[in-house]
Parts: structure tokens; sequence; C-alpha cells
């Protein structure tokens, strides 16, 4: 199975007229009678025309609808988060990136728009600069209790996101932060 989002989205299209019927340039026409805005494409997709969550992705990816973060490498995604009076806040994420991708080789550090997705199989956690002063990181812990620290989520980003910390400094990616992470990512398993 690949293991990022341009390889499965490669992988969706090879296999796009085997699986459903169509091809992707046919596939291409029927988008173009659908939304504009590319979440609302995926969803119609999805629910119109009977598509999987991977395949609308695809189909979208290559449409003239598709987010900048579907098209634009995620280097430039990466670099943009941390401009605007945010440029201080980067190492921050430098170092909370660099203990991730020591979890294992399956991890997949994902820029969007506003934010970093961290993911093996399944999202098990975000990354965002909040503020010029602050980045947040969100992650996944059904069934652990809120602390001061690792405070509610509040319905933040996605809804299988449960807690979120403030990051203001480089001293805040410490142990407890670090475990929290490496428990969200075991649990969200290979």
């Amino acid at each position: 199975m690949p293991s990022s989002p341009k390889g499965m989205a490669t992988a969706v299209v090879r296999n796009l007229e085997k699986n459903t019927g169509k091809t992707l340039d046919q596939w291409l026409k029927v988008a173009r009678k659908g939304p504009k805005e590319g979440k609302d494409l995926v969803k119609w997709l999805r629910e119109e025309q009977g598509l999987g969550m991977n395949t609308a992705y695809a189909i979208v990816a290559h449409s003239d609808s598709a987010p900048d973060w579907m098209t634009k490498p995620g280097g430039t995604l990466l670099d943009e988060q941390y401009t605007k009076g945010k440029e201080e806040l980067r190492p921050i994420y430098d170092t909370l990136a660099a203990e991730v991708a020591r979890f294992g080789e399956d991890v997949v550090l994902d820029p969007r728009k506003t934010y970093v997705t961290l993911r093996r199989s399944k999202q098990f956690g975000t990354v965002q600069p909040a503020t010029k002063t602050r980045v947040d990181v969100c992650v996944r812990l059904p069934g652990v209790k809120p602390t001061k620290r690792l405070a509610d989520a509040g319905g933040a980003g996605s809804s299988s996101i449960t807690h979120k910390v403030g990051l203001t400094s480089l001293k805040d990616v410490d142990k407890q932060l670090i475990g929290w992470l490496k428990k969200a990512y075991e649990a969200r398993g290979a």
C-alpha cells in the first residue's frame, strides 16, 4: 500500500477504470458538473456518484477544483505556514517533526494549507502555528482525561482529534508531549 498521499492518488488513478468503469478523463468531465469548491466536490462525488473517499480525493486532485494543499509541494505549504510573524515558531515544528519521525518508517507528515497532519495508516494528530506566539499540537487520545496541559480539543480540526497542547517554546517539546503523540501513533496501528 502506498505510504504517501501522492502515491495513494497515483494508485487510485491507475486502477480507476477497473474499479469504477470510467477513466480519469471521464471522471473529470463528470466532476465539471459538480460543485466548484474542492471539499464540496469531494462530498458530491461521494454522495451523488457513490465513490469512496480516496477515489473522490484522487479525482479532485486532478481537477480544476483542487485545493492548494493537493497541488503545491509540501515544503512550500509548510514554509507558508511559518511566515507573516510566525517565523520564530518554525524551530518548534522542526524539532517536533524530527521526534515524531522517529516513531517509525510509516509516519507521514502531510502539510496542508494551515496545518500538518500526522498519520500512519490513519491520522493521529496535527501541528498548526495557531498564533504568532503558539503552535498547537492536536492529538487523538480517546478515553484520556484532559488535564491543564493536555486540554480538551473541543472539536478542533478533525472529529477524531480529542486533545490539544499549546507550545510556545522549544522546551515545550518534552518527553510528556512526545509520550502522548507516541501513544496516539501506536493506537492508530499499521
